[in-house]
């Protein structure tokens, strides 16, 4: 669906100095936030003085406030240290969802809707919606949003916690070099930045950010560093199961199933995994204690691969539930869920594990004669 944003704009006024530009209707406790949270961090920091610069943003509030946009830095200045920039936000109050996600990520992509280069004589600006199919001419050029970030991001909001991304389109580099002789300005030769997508190189750069202050209700989590994807740790557990008490057919691919993959997992030049486990045809208990102490064992920096083979159930109040060697039905032919382990416990786990990045592969069998399994094929 469409989203409905206000809009926020700081730079400098002719004869007016550094200041917000907002829409009518917008707070002034999220004007502020606005400004601590994303423009301090940058204007006037001496480690971004002499440096052009493009970024895009996304910076949660709570759960139901939102801001982000771009930063546009394009001239350098010659006599002053005032960093030239302007800060293009967008604000919404909607709970976002997977959707509204990759709709926002989609426009820090494209570019923003509005036009920002006459704002002396505006006193305020419009609110404006953002077409969900992106079918619009944006004003200037986006930010590249890396698949790194997205699926970091979609992570963070499956396990409910804020969202908060900076990429920059060319990270901050220095762009004079001083020659020794003659000591006067002719003497500089400035050296245009090179542009990179690398987001671990980043945080170096934010270290010198002075701290952010903002009030209790408004406190944001800390920002997330991704590591170059050749130093993540990486663990993986692999789960099959070929057979159960259900009264289905025998599944005699899942042992060699895991075989393989373990082999491509472990391999240096595939998939350089630290720690590969494998767990065949477990019972119900044994199969929910390896999958939790294998989520809460992994460290914040790692990446937990989760991949299970057998059969799927739907239970009667439509959770799927993963089959066990120990899984089997009641008298009535209604299965006993207890000796499943359902995708509620495993979420559980995934939202209480330190790892902030995981995958979950559910490699699920569905048997025919099940009225339950015709349901669940249809939902997943």
């Amino acid at each position: 669906m469409p989203l409905s944003v206000e809009q926020l704009v700081y730079t400098s006024f002719s004869g007016l100095g550094s200041r917000t530009l907002t829409s009518e209707k917008m707070p002034e406790s999220i004007e502020q936030a606005f400004v601590k949270a994303v423009v301090h961090p940058f204007w006037k920091n001496p480690a971004y003085v002499g440096l052009k610069m493009t970024a895009a943003y996304l910076h949660q509030l709570s759960t139901d406030g939102f801001l982000f946009g771009w930063l546009y830095c394009d001239e350098i200045p010659q006599e002053t240290e005032e960093l030239t920039a302007r800060f293009v936000c967008y604000y919404s109050t909607q709970v976002i969802d997977d959707a509204q996600l990759e709709l926002i990520f989609n426009c820090l992509e494209k570019g923003p809707v509005t036009s920002f280069e006459d704002l002396d004589n505006l006193t305020e600006l419009e609110a404006i919606v953002l077409p969900d199919s992106g079918n619009y001419e944006p004003t200037r050029p986006g930010v590249p949003i890396p698949s790194s970030v997205r699926a970091l991001n979609r992570l963070l909001l499956y396990k409910q916690k804020l969202l908060h991304c900076f990429v920059p389109l060319e990270v901050p580099q220095p762009t004079a070099e001083v020659q020794e002789q003659p000591p006067d300005k002719s003497a500089l030769e400035v050296v245009e930045p090179s542009v990179s997508l690398e987001l671990p190189q980043l945080p170096r750069r934010l270290e010198k950010t002075p701290k952010m202050e903002l009030s209790a209700e408004m406190e944001v989590e800390p920002q997330i560093e991704l590591s170059s994807p050749v130093s993540i740790p990486k663990f993986a557990l692999l789960i099959g199961v070929s057979q159960s008490n259900l009264g289905v057919q025998r599944l005699p691919g899942v042992e060699k199933d895991l075989d393989s993959l373990r082999r491509v997992l472990e391999d240096p030049s595939i998939g350089n995994f630290s720690k590969v486990e494998t767990l065949l045809n477990p019972d119900s208990q044994a199969m929910a204690e390896n999958i939790e102490s294998f989520l809460s064992g992994c460290p914040s920096d790692g990446l937990a691969l989760l991949y299970f083979s057998g059969y799927g159930v739907l239970d009667r109040q439509g959770t799927l539930c993963l089959s066990a060697a120990s899984s089997r039905k009641n008298s009535q032919g209604k299965i006993i869920r207890s000796t499943f382990v359902s995708t509620d416990f495993l979420g559980a786990v995934m939202r209480d594990s330190p790892s902030r990045q995981q995958v979950v592969i559910l490699d699920i069998g569905l048997s025919e004669d099940d009225p339950l399994q015709s349901v669940a094929r249809k939902n997943i």
